[in-house]
């Protein structure tokens, strides 16, 4: 077996081809720490928190529920949030059809089957942080008062 030996300019590009996949190396291991601190990359904390999230807003609507009596059906509360998402997802916010929607629940049960048929949709938001995201102040403080005179205990 005769081992061949390698020219020079061979050599060079072994050597070019080593230090370019170092410097890439780099480079990913690099980002990957710089797209963490700007909150560009998952990370296991957000992991943690979309699960801390979720665990609250289970309790939330088991509080919700289990104090008053819901005055219509999961079905037809879960249609409701269905009409929520497209009002507060589409490019401009339907906020009067959101609020229209919003003011149709009465009591805390309501409030709790909306906000679990809502789920988690757009950007894992949930239905309050999509209304306090979406809507502005005015809607969101007279949906506040209205839930008052009902003696609803949520507020958004």
């Amino acid at each position: 077996m005769k081992i061949e030996k390698l020219s020079e300019n061979e050599i060079k590009t072994f050597l070019y081809i080593v230090v370019a996949v170092l410097v890439v190396v780099f480079l990913v291991k690099a980002g990957k720490g710089i797209l963490e601190k700007l909150g560009l990359k998952d990370t296991k904390d957000e992991e943690e928190q979309k699960k801390k999230q979720q665990q609250y807003q289970k309790q939330l609507v088991k509080d919700l529920t289990s104090k008053t009596k819901p005055t219509r059906t999961a079905a037809q509360w879960a249609s409701v949030a269905n009409v929520l998402d497209n009002a507060l997802n589409s490019l401009v916010s339907d906020e009067s059809t959101a609020f229209e929607q919003l003011a149709r629940i009465l009591t805390d049960a309501d409030m709790g089957l909306v906000i679990e048929a809502y789920g988690t949709r757009d950007k894992g938001m949930t239905l309050p942080e999509r209304v306090r995201d979406e809507m502005n102040m005015g809607y969101i403080d007279e949906l506040n008062r209205l839930y008052a005179k009902s003696k609803m205990r949520f507020k958004f």
